[in-house]
C-alpha cells in the first residue's frame, strides 16, 4: 500500500500577498506632471477657460482629457461645469450658496438682539432647495425696496447742491 503526501495550499494571505506583487502598476502621473497639473489648471478661471486648460494639458502629457479631469477630480481642484435644468433651462443654485445669501441678507439688514447667536450657514444647508427659495423670497420681500436713480439725474442732483 502507498500513501501519497498531499501538499497543503498555501494560505490565503499568501495567494493574495503574490497577487499583489504580481500587479504593482506604475503611476499614470509623475510628481512632475501633478506639481505642472496645479500650477497651470485655475479653478477660478471661467468654464471657457478651464476647458482649454485641459484641453492643453492633455495634449502635453499625451493624454486623454478625460485622464486630466479624473486626476484634477482626485487631487480635489477640479471644478466641473455648472448643470443646467432640463426643465428650467436655469443653472441650479447650489444650497450652500442659497444659505449664504440667506445669511448676508439677515446680517445686512436687521439687527438681532445679543441673545441671538449668528446664523449658522451649515444648519440652513439641511432645509430642501424649496424652503431656501421661499425664505430668500420673503426677507426680499420685508425689505425695502431702493428705487434706482438714472446716472443724469444723480448728475443734475449733484451739481444742483453744489450751488
Amino acid at each position: 500500500m502507498v500513501y501519497m503526501v498531499r501538499e497543503w495550499p498555501k494560505p490565503h494571505f499568501k495567494i493574495y500577498e503574490e497577487a499583489l506583487m504580481a500587479t504593482v502598476k506604475a503611476p499614470n502621473y509623475s510628481v512632475e506632471q501633478v506639481a505642472r497639473l496645479t500650477e497651470v489648471y485655475d479653478p477660478t478661471a471661467s468654464e471657457d477657460m478651464r476647458k482649454s486648460q485641459v484641453a492643453e494639458l492633455a495634449a502635453e502629457f499625451d493624454k486623454k482629457p478625460n485622464s486630466i479631469i479624473a486626476k484634477l477630480s482626485n487631487m480635489k481642484v477640479y471644478i466641473s461645469k455648472a448643470k443646467v435644468s432640463t426643465v428650467t433651462g436655469v443653472t441650479a443654485a447650489k444650497k450652500r450658496e442659497m444659505a449664504d445669501t440667506i445669511m448676508n441678507l439677515v446680517e445686512d439688514n436687521y439687527d438681532r438682539p445679543e441673545k441671538v447667536g449668528p446664523i449658522n450657514p451649515e444648519t440652513l444647508e439641511k432645509a430642501n432647495k424649496t424652503d431656501l427659495n421661499v425664505l430668500i423670497l420673503f426677507i426680499n420681500s420685508l425689505l425695502p425696496e431702493v428705487e434706482e436713480v438714472p446716472d443724469s439725474v444723480a448728475e443734475t442732483g449733484a451739481e444742483e447742491q453744489a450751488d
